[in-house]
């Protein structure tokens, strides 16, 4: 018979981050981190922002009592320097779930790892700047004290307007390297990140001040130490009215742009290739050793995986906001309803996804899958941790929406069957080449029958596990 793909090219459907799509997406990053669409969403806000000036009452009165270390300076250096640790920490905890949202980003942008930064750190970032206003309030209010002077403190701070994206970017870098290291199985969570930048704090200048180290520590303390620069400009900008140094500031914030760039470079595949015969599914099917991550044949279109549930703290709902935001679709609302409705996944969808069994993820997938405006779909293993009476409701999906004019592709890892009397085509792979071409039906079932005659299974199939 004839063949039921054909060789094109041409890139997949995805969208650039266009700056409206872009502040969408900050916004839904704060409120799904804070819960700002219920009640007490600001309220968790505001205590993320005041918990550095508890820590630093905590510390300033063990300093007090023990070591009878005191003033207005020594508390304001205490309350800068844990917002500004905690930033870094809060962007590394959150940063250990980057490449998961950087894959499922990659489904609808063309700068996936920019719209998952922009999720991961923003939250923190909101955080960090509320505290610095609670910081220059207490500038404002505390004016008149013997050692406060509000409009010799206030006039060098629009130097925060460096000070600021240097730090960001560092933080980046941290989360981007982070990921790398979990990638090559060199880390396993970002403990010792945290660690790290816990130890750089506590020997800068939080719990003491410039004036309390000897010359004979200063090399190791301070010039040595990159989060002593960092905190001096803060120290600069919000107290001593003194414009920064530039000697380190601005190289620091170019390094932390160079590693950004070098982490975040990617080399992607050549555009796909292959591509669905118009009026009828394709399913592909990956036979031996085909059953390992990746595409076994270049395909055309957009590709949608299973989704994971590791992330926690967020609901099918908020990952639905996540990736529509990213892509620009509008109305918001309208569009995750609809993904809500494809998945059929009822009061789940509202739930936790952390909580979610596998058919659910597959649901989830689907649902946004067939929801997107994509006309070219590769479905790469969505289908396969399907129960089979979503499964054979899914096909129906499929043929109705190919019927219509789109053009989908399902590859399975585990010999997939589709419900009988389905209708479409099949092409069987192994090790990127074609193995056998036929109609969904009759000569599916005959091949199945082969390859289980025969004992070339994929792994999946196996092991009962798909791929997610």
């Amino acid at each position: 018979m004839s063949s039921p793909h054909k060789l094109a090219s041409g890139p997949v459907t995805r969208v650039d981050l266009p700056w409206p799509a872009f502040t969408r997406l900050m916004a839904i990053a704060l409120k799904v981190r804070f819960g700002l669409a219920g009640h007490w969403g600001l309220l968790r806000l505001l205590v993320a922002a005041i918990d550095p000036l508890i820590y630093a009452a905590i510390l300033y009165f063990l300093l007090a009592s023990i070591f009878g270390r005191s003033g207005v300076e020594r508390y304001l250096f205490l309350v800068i320097g844990i917002s500004a640790l905690r930033w870094t920490v809060a962007s590394l905890l959150d940063g250990a779930y980057f490449a998961v949202l950087r894959t499922r980003f990659a489904e609808v942008v063309r700068a996936p790892g920019v719209a998952a930064l922009c999720a991961v750190l923003v939250p923190p970032t909101a955080v960090m700047l509320v505290s610095l206003a609670i910081v220059v309030a207490m500038v404002l209010v505390l004016n008149g004290h013997p050692e406060w002077n509000a409009a010799v403190s206030l006039k060098t701070l629009p130097w925060l307007a460096l000070i600021l994206p240097v730090q960001a970017a560092w933080n980046a870098a941290a989360v981007l390297l982070l990921a790398r290291l979990k990638a090559a199985r060199i880390l396993a969570g970002p403990g010792p990140f945290v660690l790290l930048a816990g130890v750089l704090w506590l020997l800068s200048p939080t719990l003491y001040t410039f004036d309390d180290l000897p010359v004979a520590a200063s090399l190791v303390f301070t010039t040595l130490n990159p989060i002593s620069h960092l905190l001096a400009a803060y120290y600069n900008a919000l107290w001593y009215g003194v414009t920064p140094s530039l000697d380190v500031l601005p190289a620091a914030g170019m390094v932390a742009v160079a590693l950004i760039c070098v982490l975040e470079w990617r080399r992607y595949r050549q555009p796909p290739t292959i591509i669905a015969p118009s009026g009828n599914p394709l399913l592909v099917i990956a036979t031996a050793t085909d059953s390992a991550p990746g595409l076994p044949v270049a395909i055309m279109g957009s590709i949608f995986r299973p989704w994971s549930s590791r992330l926690h703290g967020v609901s099918g709902r908020d990952l639905t906001e996540f990736m529509i935001a990213a892509s620009g679709r509008s109305p918001l609302v309208g569009a995750v309803d609809l993904v809500a409705a494809e998945s059929h996944l009822g009061r789940l969808f509202e739930d936790q996804i952390s909580i979610y069994p596998s058919w659910g993820m597959a649901q989830l997938a689907f649902g946004f899958a067939i929801a997107s405006p994509a006309q070219k779909l590769v479905l790469d293993g969505v289908l396969d941790a399907a129960d089979p009476i979503f499964a054979a409701q899914a096909w129906a999906r499929i043929s109705a929406e190919a019927a219509g004019g789109r053009r989908i592709v399902v590859v399975t890892y585990r010999l997939f069957a589709p419900p009988v009397g389905a209708g479409g085509l099949f092409v069987a792979v192994r090790g990127g080449s074609i193995l056998r071409e036929g109609e969904i039906g009759v000569e599916l079932t005959s091949f199945y029958e082969e390859v289980m005659e025969q004992g070339d299974l994929p792994d999946a199939a196996h092991d009962g596990v798909g791929r997610g």
